[in-house]
């Protein structure tokens, strides 16, 4: 079963999102109006967390949705947001998966769900309807994420041309450890499992291109 946290003002909105998520089998762990909660809990042991852009005492939704992602790349979050406080650098500034209107749909919500989990950023029909701007709305909608820093793609590159880990490290000025460590990122950013695997889904999608096609033979 997926888990959730849920951090938003409305305390009875967010009660109701609860019980309708436990529907569709996703069980919500905390419910809370304070964000020191959430950054306290284990976040990196819950699947999704849904927070509100404006919280109490000036925190924002969106630098705590940032702070949680670098916590924990696997976690999806979903920032309830008013359409007209919605602007493009959003879409792309922050490491969000989803954009819920302040007054979503529980049929929006799951919706949303469904979407980042199949690896693409969801923005709601309210959000689309303001912005109005066709490009954003198909970069937010069909545009997977993967959040793979330069350093971390000149990683993949290497391993690509066949190098050892050794030559890699030099090349890069990096230790073996830290090498290791972006690889084990990387994998976990990407949710996969080896480096073969992680060498062929960079490869199909179009992360770092193809020169040496030894390394799959």
């Amino acid at each position: 079963m997926k888990t959730a946290i849920i951090l938003k003002q409305n305390i009875n909105s967010a009660k109701l999102i609860a019980e309708y998520l436990k529907e569709k089998c996703i069980q919500v762990l905390h419910i809370t109006d304070n964000p020191d909660v959430i950054v306290r809990q284990a976040v990196w042991q819950c699947d999704i967390v849904i927070i509100d852009k404006s919280l109490p005492e000036s925190f924002s939704g969106l630098e705590l949705a940032r702070t949680i992602k670098k916590r924990s790349p696997k976690t999806y979050c979903i920032v309830c947001i008013l359409p007209e406080d919605f602007h493009a650098n959003l879409a792309l500034y922050y490491d969000v998966n989803g954009y819920l209107s302040v007054n979503h749909s529980l049929t929006d919500l799951v919706a949303c769900i469904e979407t980042i989990q199949e690896g693409y950023r969801y923005l709601c029909p309210a959000i689309k309807e303001h912005i109005g701007e066709p490009a954003l709305q198909e970069h937010a909608l069909q545009e997977p994420i993967y959040d793979i820093s330069e350093q971390e793609k000149k990683v993949l590159q290497l391993m690509l041309s066949g190098m050892k880990a050794k030559d890699i490290a030099d090349q890069l000025y990096i230790s073996v450890n830290t090498l290791n460590n972006h690889k084990t990122n990387i994998r976990n950013k990407l949710k996969l499992h080896s480096n073969r695997e992680l060498l062929s889904f960079a490869v199909k999608n179009n992360i770092v291109k193809l020169k040496y096609a030894s390394v799959f033979r």
